[in-house]
Formats: structure tokens, C-alpha cells, sequence
């Protein structure tokens, strides 16, 4: 759980594999037990980070505390996907998928 608190910059992120993905700097403006509240009055869980209405329900928002958190995520996702590319498009010979393992694990 995050120490967040009124007045701190909130970065909301529509998902990175959303078709129309896009970032808005909000403020918060009230911090509850579970749920804290941006200006534009849109509740988020102070637990998952996410959006969600008052019937519980979310539609994807994750909420970052700084824009490096997002470049890093994004960073992250494409070298999972280079990196898993590389070794499930070409035929990888057993003993260099066991060195990868090895490199992987120490």
C-alpha cells in the first residue's frame, strides 16, 4: 500500500496494451482507508493502485506515483517481448536454452 497523500501528482495510465493508451497528471484530493479520490472525482484503490466505481468494478486505470514508473514499465514489457521473441521464434539448441537458465538463475 501506497503513503499517498492530498495534494501528492498522480500519474493514471489507460494500460499499455489499451488501443487509445494515454497518461493524465491528476492531484488527489481525498485519502481514505481503502480508497483515495483524484480532482476529477474518480476513485482509486489505495490497495491495487486501480480505478474502480462504487459498485467495485474498474475499467483498467492503473495509478502511478511518477512518469519513470511508466517508462520503466514500458521498458520492461518490450524486453519481455524481444527477449521471449528471440527464444520462441528460432529453434534453440538444449544446451544453450540450459546456459540461458543458468545466466537467468545466478
Amino acid at each position: 500500500m501506497s503513503k499517498i497523500k492530498v495534494g501528492d501528482k498522480i500519474y493514471v495510465y489507460d494500460r499499455p496494451y489499451s488501443q487509445r493508451s494515454h497518461i493524465d497528471e491528476r492531484t488527489v484530493t481525498k485519502v481514505g482507508r481503502a480508497y483515495f479520490y483524484c480532482n476529477r472525482g474518480r476513485r482509486y484503490s489505495l490497495k491495487t493502485m486501480l480505478s474502480n466505481n462504487a459498485n467495485g468494478y474498474g475499467n483498467g486505470r492503473q495509478v502511478y506515483l511518477s512518469m519513470q514508473e511508466i517508462e520503466d514499465e514500458k521498458q520492461q514489457l518490450l524486453l519481455y517481448l524481444e527477449i521471449t521473441r528471440k527464444l520462441l521464434t528460432s529453434r534453440t539448441p538444449m544446451d544453450k536454452l540450459s546456459k540461458i537458465k543458468e545466466i537467468l538463475i545466478n
